[in-house]
């Protein structure tokens, strides 16, 4: 009977010493937990409060992007006083925006009230083959900005103190070529300062000689008429005549019910046309060794362009294949199979250059 009140005993003693040790750890573990940065369960309010300045810190960094944003393009429309004087780089930086404004600045050329919202939209139904398709909010505040800064660039430029050096190409070219002569003879005249800047400066001065090899190469490709020029001539007066029927009969369609006859007209000019041009090209004579003479100096350019692509410099980088491919269009870089070689209107294409 005493075996088992000691027995009794014992155990209720281990239990009651368990009780005290749990309740003695989770005692000890609460107050870790709430100096614990991991922990938020336990610090309702603070920890509310630390979420509540967390979202402040969020919403006003947003905000402050947003503004910083606007801040941007509110800098990039504004046009520079006298007395405000840009780096190389911040005009080499405007030249780039004024490429990707294209689209922007030709659509104001050709009409005073371009919409670029509504003309976003008829790009995207095009594409899409839905009628019914909008440009959402965002794309259509993001163009609109995109508007501001091209129309403030535009403006910007016709500020700058240089003119073409061939005012008469000015006056004939497009809005959009006239501004980027501009843009770019403006760049022309400042100098590079920067290591960066110098490496732009130099890769740019040798695009622009790559492409006066390369339209050397075209022009030599084209071949001359001296050793048939009368002949030459003959065919030409040919063709004017038949260019000037072919002009009568457009007119004539204008205000003709039956084509049938001016049609058949119509297809037995062209060929004809088309015959004279085929055997002008046929008469043409294209130096030898003139042509292998300028590909060999267009080769020394070529292979010193190709050797700037090594650079580490995005910039340079982006110049030199820009100029290789011969478009700005990236989806075509490493082949762009639209470069001009002459296919359609040299006597010999120069398909030396792929």
């Amino acid at each position: 009977m005493n075996k088992l009140k000691i027995t009794l005993f014992l155990f209720i003693a281990v239990v009651i010493s368990w009780l005290l040790w749990s309740k003695w750890m989770l005692s000890d573990n609460t107050k870790e937990s709430i100096n614990s940065p991991n922990v938020v369960s336990l610090q309702r309010d603070e920890g509310t409060v630390k979420t509540d300045n967390a979202d402040s810190k969020i919403t006003a960094a947003q905000t402050s992007s947003e503004d910083d944003s606007e801040h941007q393009v509110e800098q990039l429309l504004q046009s520079p006083t006298e007395a405000e004087t840009l780096t190389y780089l911040q005009v080499y930086r405007k030249n780039r925006q004024f490429v990707r404004c294209g689209s922007i600045i030709r659509g104001f050329s050709n009409n005073s009230l371009y919409d670029p919202v509504a003309a976003l939209t008829q790009r995207l139904q095009n594409i899409s083959q839905d009628a019914l398709i909008q440009s959402t909010v965002q794309q259509s505040k993001a163009i609109k900005q995109h508007s501001e800064l091209c129309l403030g660039l535009k403006s910007w430029i016709q500020t700058l103190p240089v003119k073409s050096a061939d005012s008469n190409q000015t006056e004939n070219n497009a809005e959009f070529e006239r501004l980027s002569d501009q843009l770019a003879l403006y760049l022309q005249q400042l100098k590079p300062q920067s290591i960066k800047e110098q490496g732009i400066a130099d890769v740019l001065r040798l695009s622009q000689l790559w492409k006066e090899k390369f339209a050397q190469v075209l022009q030599v490709s084209k071949g001359t008429e001296t050793e048939n020029a009368a002949s030459i001539a003959a065919l030409r007066q040919q063709s004017g005549s038949l260019v000037n029927r072919r002009q009568e009969i457009y007119a004539a369609l204008v205000n003709s019910q039956d084509h049938t006859s001016l049609d058949e007209e119509l297809n037995q000019l062209n060929k004809q046309v088309d015959a004279i041009h085929t055997e002008i090209e046929q008469l043409l004579v294209v130096d030898k060794i003139l042509r292998q003479q300028v590909i060999a100096d267009f080769n020394l350019v070529n292979d010193e362009l190709n050797a700037a692509l090594k650079s580490r410099d995005a910039d340079v980088f982006y110049e030199v294949q820009t100029t290789l491919e011969m478009t700005n269009r990236n989806r075509y870089w490493g082949f762009n199979p639209y470069k001009d070689i002459g296919s359609h209107n040299l006597k010999e294409p120069f398909v030396e250059y792929v």
